[in-house]
């Protein structure tokens, strides 16, 4: 799974995060860090910089890579912040309920 070259930022962490919603839905456990793999490494070679600063985070969260990410084209996180929300709670309702 990779991100297209001319895609948002905010919809490539929307599409993970269905993806996501959609696993857990059909019974496979993803766990955080699993999410965080698949937004970073389906990044283009381009955002190799941005990565590395994560690597440099103590606890990393996915909710901190999400904004982090989102933040880097603010147009995109104002176009696509309520599914983002959305998608998240979705995903966090339903693993708390199996």
């Amino acid at each position: 799974m990779r991100m297209k070259h001319n895609d948002w930022m905010s919809l490539w962490i929307v599409e993970v995060h269905q993806i996501s919603f959609q696993l857990t839905q059909m019974g496979v456990s993803v766990d955080d860090e699993e999410i965080i793999l698949v937004l970073t490494m389906g990044l283009p070679p381009s955002y190799q910089t941005f990565i590395g600063t994560l690597e440099n985070v103590d606890n990393l969260t996915l909710n901190y890579v999400t904004i982090a990410f989102s933040m880097k084209n603010p147009a995109s996180l104002a176009a696509f912040r309520l599914p983002i929300l959305l998608a998240e709670q979705w995903r966090t309702k339903l693993v708390m309920s199996l």
